[in-house]
């Protein structure tokens, strides 16, 4: 059906300049159409007479109404030029007869919810006389005390009551009318607008409101309009026989007076919605109030479940109750107390003071975020590594970075770690390569030599470098009888994706998987030097000196494939082409699978893959018998199944086996695990990482549910609910932000967090509140460190501010080289990959230097989040490293499939112009997840004024417009899709004023034919990338208007976008709940790295624990002057008996008498309980035996939140406590080693011998002549 069109002269009696340029409520809003834009709406307030209008609109009660009226557009030849009046009933479809005539068309128009009181509209009737609120009072009084005189004992009653009470009724509140100053109110103009009464006297919300109503005593009824009041008051607090709130009231400032209270009945119709959602909230705050007063040190996570489990158990026989219960959908109540926080702490406050005093209160910010204390700065530079600097002292942010030495005991602890971790020591091998061409006495090779050529004058490699190197593999003659060299060729780090950034090792070069075979023949006759190499001398211990003789050491294979770097094994040291073994595809495919295991398979003429279960394999026949696995909501028609639910059937079917694709995660639950939620991670992620569930298995008559025991054909997939098969991964979140990609992580098994490091407080803040179980020490980090100083949205890179987002890559690298982990994660921007203008520099080649140095096998890869089912267009670049011997992190596979016309892309260009780092086209399993599908359960709330959602908190906007701004965006066509502001100009879907408002535009960028400001999301493809702000005026990132609700995306909307799920808090107000979304990492991304970290994990065989220099610090920071200062937050559990801390500045470390026996220095400053009682800047090394045994040592830490609940929170003996300390922004791990060990008397010489650094920049060697492998070019 084709749009339709505005006329130009829709507004016939004003000017476009001075309707545009006219106050607030002068103009009625419009509700959005298919390509039709009403200008007339009862969501507009005027601030002086103006006419209520409803053209094709109703004026409705029901704020999640989504009714649409039809409406026959061509009904009449001219359109009445009169007033709409208030009854829908009586508007004319004249109203639309000025439209062009094309012929019968049927347009719905969106039901409309009402934003402003009818009473600021002319035209509107009230349905009683007008009446002063002083008038009212004193007529209402009057028949107050006749009745109550004409009661029995009324008069004694009179006498005594401390007030009187009216009914209000037929009510409606909302805002004031501006006030003269002006600097009170924000930017955002809300006078008149109806507002939810939990609002009130709320620091997220307003201090006075107005009301509209029926004021009562029996028979008498006055109406009053405008009344002021500030003071709300609900009954029922502490009355555990009251199952729900027994009244409310409110009281004017007139009322005050006269002790008198309004009781508040039934709203007006307009008012329903926006008072329905206080009701439930009133409720809540009865609830959460009772529950304080009757527990001591109420935390967050005690609404997880308890708070739950004692509603039940007091109230649940109450059927309103279990209405009450109904509306919210959940059992976890942090969302709905973190999205009142503000009103529930009034209503705490009012009742008792002391409710105040709980530890949630710190948690959830409604007066001051305190759960994590803000640390002190100290540093004014990144602090590094003495390693860090002189891999980073040559970029353009250098003069932000400060290198500090560690201390003797620091140093020693960690290279007791590298030993066991199988790293070689910074310094043992970078002196300067002598590039020695020993004499040729003859020309005859033998395997196992390096030999160098001249490069090739005409190869792709363009650099100046006279020799390259190549391993010998074998040789053989040709018919001529000349010698001829079958090589694997070496790589400089030039060579590399190391590009010509500094690498610390000089005399490094890579082995590789790139060989000669099949390709130019390589003459021993062009042989003009053989080297000597020393092959990984970090194998011969840690303090071995490399042999003077050696002139380049390799410790790693770059394979040109992935563009990775691995430990070089025994292995590596033939190709592939060599050691390949003759097998057939089903040969080689029962090494990989086993008859039970479910797989996903291609189907023929087909671009997506299926689930199966191999039943077994054909040999006579080489292919593979395969039991049918049908989607229960595709192939089935199920349509409240989710799409990654399969059927158990007894159908089978045959494939050959090169159609088995890989390996995919099936299990068998429950119908009563899937109605109770009980499916757990990643199962009920709708597939990502490949996974699968089955609840039900096709019988002779239909279907039914599987019971316990499971067919035992199936090898069930991984079981998050079972004990890991080794002990996880102790992780620790550098720069986390709320913790998506922390906690993403952790759902693969592999890795617990125990701590997390970022500026912003409320970050920190959702991050704690989200925290699971404790652990100890720190063998994983992730780190996504701040991305503004890299992205294509940062127009001044040499800017301070970003010179010094910029260096904090190198804190991370800090903390790697101090902490040595066995893995990390590392997130940014694809545009780190860039360039810095016209430079040569490229942060992301020297971070990649840095780490291969340490020894780190390192992976590089671009990952779009619809690409792991989120919603939206997303792509980021992923840095994995794992120590070596190993196994390294993979590339998760795609598990959904690209929009269409999604266009190739990579990560940038290797030395020789090939790309690296593209993005993957591969076969799948599923299609992409669109805005419409990830968002179809939330509720319609059409303009979001409400701002307030039962079962969804978080379901309101992070902004709220003008009603300017509301009204433009209301015009913006639903049809077509993905219509913006200039769009809708361009194709004549806009009047006049519009056009001569976007022709007046004095941003270009915002009107130019590309802008995307005011741009609404296509419902069926992705979501824009969730940046840091909601700004639909944004040229750039301005499509962020819902696609058929006149409002922007809500921050519900963005965390199904960011996949954050629905019971996980986000603290803060919306605009800081948006701002954590936009920084974090989609979870179903983080899901996947978490599966394929599990995967690596699994694949090492298990090993005594290394030794781990589990360093605890405060640092300080050099902040922006508006951001907070948060630090690590880690726990421990209570396995040993914990020490008391007799105040703040004090921490205390418990530990087993083994550890304690290993780290000398450290034992003579232990007491008698085993307690070191040391400054919080000081630094507590903590490590195992000598002998390197799998004693772990003990540390329990505990720092207190309110000094008003430490009692309460030591009696929790069956909760973790948890230690909150922070390091800053620009301070790394080692920063305050010298002072601390100064402070705690352990201050030892610093020497430049004992850190072994290493100078200088490695030099610039290019490679020519030579040719990836894979392609042959």
């Amino acid at each position: 059906m084709p749009p339709l069109t505005l006329e130009d002269d829709i507004f016939d009696d004003a000017s476009s300049e001075d309707i545009l340029a006219q106050p607030l409520h002068t103009l009625h809003e419009p509700s959005s159409s298919r390509g039709i834009s009403s200008l007339t709406s009862p969501e507009s307030a005027p601030s002086r007479p103006q006419t209520l209008g409803n053209t094709g609109c109703y004026g409705s009660s029901a704020g999640a109404s989504r009714k649409r009226k039809w409406f026959d557009l061509d009904a009449s030849e001219t359109r009445e030029k009169r007033p709409p009046t208030l009854d829908v009933r009586a508007t004319s479809l004249n109203e639309f007869s000025s439209l062009p005539r094309t012929g019968q068309r049927l347009v719905p128009i969106i039901r409309s919810n009402w934003a402003y009181p009818k009473s600021q509209y002319q035209g509107w009737l009230p349905p009683l006389p007008i009446t002063s609120e002083s008038s009212a009072i004193k007529d209402l009084k009057q028949e107050y005390t006749r009745k109550q005189l004409a009661s029995p004992g009324g008069a004694a009653h009179a006498a005594t009551d401390d007030y009187v009470s009216f009914e209000l009724s037929a009510f409606s509140m909302y805002r004031p009318s501006k006030p003269s100053n002006r600097a009170v109110w924000d930017e955002c103009d809300y006078e008149y607008k109806m507002e939810c009464l939990h609002q009130l006297n709320n620091k997220r919300g307003v201090s006075e409101l107005l009301f509209d109503g029926i004021l009562s005593v029996g028979q008498e009824k006055r109406y009053v309009q405008g009344v002021p009041f500030k003071t709300l008051s609900i009954d029922g607090y502490g009355d555990h026989s009251a199952h729900t709130a027994t009244g409310i009231w409110i009281q004017s400032s007139l009322g005050r007076q006269s002790a008198i209270w309004y009781q508040l009945r039934y709203p007006a119709e307009e008012y329903t919605r926006y008072h329905k959602p206080f009701l439930w909230v009133a409720n809540l705050s009865k609830y959460f109030v009772d529950y304080l007063a009757e527990h001591d040190a109420v935390c967050l996570r005690d609404l997880r479940r308890r708070f739950y489990e004692q509603l039940v158990a007091r109230h649940g026989s109450d059927e309103h109750f279990v209405m009450w219960l109904g509306e919210s959908k959940s059992t976890d109540f942090r969302t709905s107390v973190a999205a009142n926080a503000g009103f529930l702490f009034n209503e705490s406050w009012n009742i008792n003071t002391e409710l105040t005093c709980h530890p949630i209160w710190g948690e959830i910010g409604p007066v001051e975020l305190s759960a994590i204390p803000q640390q002190p700065q100290e540093e004014a530079k990144t602090i590094v590594t003495p390693y860090t600097y002189d891999c980073f002292k040559n970029m353009y942010f250098s003069k932000w970075l400060e290198a500090r030495h560690p201390t003797n005991e620091v140093l020693s602890l960690q290279r007791r770690r590298q030993e066991a971790l199988g790293f070689r020591p910074h310094g043992s091998s970078s002196h300067t390569p002598s590039n020695r061409v020993l004499p040729l006495v003859n020309r005859e090779f033998r395997v196992g030599d390096v030999v160098g050529v001249n490069r090739d004058e005409e190869s792709v490699w363009k650099d100046g470098q006279d020799t390259w190197f190549a391993y010998v593999q074998g040789t053989r003659t040709d018919t001529k009888g000349r010698q001829l060299l079958d090589v694997i060729w070496l790589y400089r780090p030039v060579d590399t994706t190391l590009s010509t950034m500094t690498y610390p090792v000089k005399n490094e070069l890579f082995f590789s998987d790139h060989c000669n075979c099949d390709k130019h023949e390589f003459r021993a006759a062009d042989v003009v030097c053989k080297v000597n190499v020393d092959w990984r001398p970090f194998s011969r211990g840690l303090h071995a000196q490399q042999d003077s003789q050696h002139d380049f050491i390799v410790r790693q294979v770059y394979r040109v494939g992935d563009n990775s770097f691995s430990t070089l094994r025994t292995t590596d040291f033939e190709c592939d082409c060599r050691t390949a073994v003759t097998q057939s595809e089903l040969e080689l495919l029962m090494t990989k699978f086993e008859v039970g295991d479910s797989v996903l398979f291609s189907a023929k003429g087909h671009d997506y893959l299926e689930p199966a279960v191999i039943e077994s394999f054909l040999h006579e026949k080489g292919s593979v018998l395969m039991r049918r696995l049908p989607r229960r909501e595709r192939d089935l028609g199920h349509k409240e199944a989710r799409p990654n639910e399969v059927v158990w059937t007894s159908g089978f079917f045959m494939i050959s086996a090169k159609q088995v694709v890989r390996k995919c995660a099936v299990r068998f639950y429950t119908a009563e695990d899937l109605k109770t939620g009980c499916i757990p991670v990643p199962y009920n992620r709708d597939g990502t990482a490949d996974a699968f569930y089955i609840t039900c298995e096709q019988v002779t008559d239909g279907y039914k549910g599987v019971q316990d025991p499971f067919p035992s054909q199936l090898n069930q997939g991984y079981d998050p609910t079972a004990p890991p098969a080794q002990r996880p991964l102790r992780g620790l979140g550098l720069f986390c932000g709320g913790g998506n990609f922390d906690r993403g992580l952790e759902e693969g098994g592999a890795v617990e967090f125990i701590g997390a490091v970022d500026l912003a407080a409320h970050a920190m803040h959702t991050y704690h509140a989200n925290l699971k179980e404790p652990g100890r020490e720190v063998e994983f980090f992730s780190a996504g460190n701040p991305c503004v100083a890299f992205s294509l949205l940062q127009p001044n890179k040499q800017s301070e501010e970003s010179l010094k987002n910029a260096s904090l890559v190198a804190s991370v690298v800090a903390y790697i080289d101090l902490y040595r982990p066995q893995y990390a994660v590392l997130e940014n921007v694809v545009a780190m990959t860039h360039k810095i203008g016209a430079t040569d520099q490229n942060v992301f080649s020297q971070l990649l230097c840095a780490l291969v140095g340490m020894g780190y096998q390192v992976k590089q890869f671009c990952m779009d989040a619809w690409s792991a089912g989120s919603a939206q267009s997303r792509s980021r670049l992923f840095i994995s490293i794992a120590a070596p011997e190993l196994e390294p992190i993979p590339h998760p596979a795609s598990t959904h499939a690209h929009p269409p016309n999604t266009k190739n892309a990579s990560l940038g260009k290797a030395t020789n112009g090939q790309r690296f780092g593209e993005r993957r086209f591969e076969p799948t399993p599923f299609e992409y997840v669109t805005a419409r599908e990830a968002t179809e359960d939330l509720p319609w709330i059409g303009d979001s004024s409400v701002q307030s959602c039962i079962e969804f908190p978080d379901h309101r906007t992070s902004r709220v417009e003008r009603a300017l701004r509301r009204t433009q965006m209301s015009m913006i066509p639903v049809f077509p899709p993905s219509q913006n502001f200039v769009k809708a100009i361009q194709q004549g879907y806009m009047g006049l004023p519009q056009r001569l408002a976007s022709a007046k535009e004095k941003n270009k960028l915002r009107s130019a034919k590309t802008s995307n400001a005011w741009g609404r999301v296509p419902a069926d493809g992705l979501m824009p990338t969730i940046t840091t702000i909601c700004s639909p005026a944004d040229a750039f990132h301005g499509n962020v208007l819902h696609w058929d609700q006149p409002r922007c995306l809500t921050v519900m909307d963005a965390r199904r976008a960011q996949g954050f799920p629905d019971e996980e808090v986000i603290v803060g107000l919306p605009a800081n709940q948006w701002k954590i979304i936009g920084n974090s990492v989609a979870r179903p991304v983080a899901l996947a790295l978490g599966m394929a970290l599990r995967d690596s994990w699994l694949a090492n065989p298990p090993e005594p624990e290394p030794p781990a220099a589990g360093i605890v610090q405060r640092a300080g920071v050099n902040a922006d002057t508006d951001a907070n200062v948060t630090g690590i937050a880690t726990t421990s559990s209570y396995k040993q008996p914990h020490h008391a801390i007799e105040d703040q500045d004090y921490l205390h470390l418990s530990a087993t008498s083994e550890a304690r026996a290993s780290v000398r220095s450290v034992k003579e400053n232990l007491n008698v309980n085993g307690s070191l009682r040391i400054r919080r800047s000081s630094v507590v090394h903590r490590t195992r035996t000598t002998e390197r045994t799998v004693d772990t040592t003990e540390m329990t830490l505990k720092a207190t939140i309110l000094k008003s609940t430490r009692t309460a929170l030591d009696n929790k003996a069956h909760e973790p406590a948890e230690t909150v300390i922070h390091p800053s922004r620009h301070e790394s791990p080692l920063s305050v080693v010298k002072k601390s060990a100064r402070s705690a008397g352990l201050e030892p010489e610093f020497t430049p011998t004992e850190w072994h650094t290493i100078p200088g920049r490695s030099p610039s060697y290019k490679r020519g002549g030579r040719h990836t492998k894979d392609d042959g070019t």
